[in-house]
């Protein structure tokens, strides 16, 4: 059914609850890959979600002007959607961090919990 309203130019998004959060994310967008294929499913979560938000003109795509909070992958979610759980880095307010130990990476290095 979502296939088909966004075939017909309509939206699609997606949405975690419970206890697991930050994987249910991604559970969502590995369902969605099986009616959408991988790239349906990112655009979902991306795109799609900024509309939903009446944010598409600041956020859901990388482009100049735009804000990007940005995962950074260590394997291509189109070839394996699950990939979308395989982060190298995260960069959130302009803050690149690595995934695994949340150091700062850039714009200084900085070790997780310093000031």
């Amino acid at each position: 059914m979502l296939a088909d309203i966004i075939a017909n130019g309509g939206y699609g998004a997606i949405g975690s609850h419970g206890q697991a959060h930050g994987i249910g994310s991604h559970w969502e967008v590995w369902m969605l890959a099986s009616a959408l294929g991988n790239m349906g499913a990112l655009e979902v979560a991306s795109v799609h979600g900024a509309h939903f938000l009446g944010a598409d003109k600041d956020l859901g795509t990388l482009e100049p002007g735009k804000l990007a909070d940005l995962m950074v992958l260590n394997a291509n979610p189109l070839e394996d959607i699950h990939n979308t759980a395989n982060i190298a880095m995260v960069m959130k307010a302009g803050t690149l961090y690595d995934a695994d130990s949340l150091d700062e990476i850039w714009p200084e290095k900085k070790p997780f919990g310093s000031p």
